[in-house]
């Protein structure tokens, strides 16, 4: 992966983040259900990957 990638990747993680926190602190159960799906993507992407 060149560095360009792991950049966009970084900044994809971030913004990502930033809004799973945001919704947590607004509505507490979509936040959690969000964080759950979120952390299911990336088990799926590094099973696949």
């Amino acid at each position: 992966m060149d560095p360009v990638q792991k950049l966009q990747r970084a900044l994809l993680i971030l913004v990502v983040a930033g809004l799973v926190t945001y919704v947590a602190f607004l509505e507490p159960p979509l936040g959690g259900a969000l964080l759950v799906g979120v952390g299911v993507a990336v088990f799926v992407l590094q099973v696949l990957s």
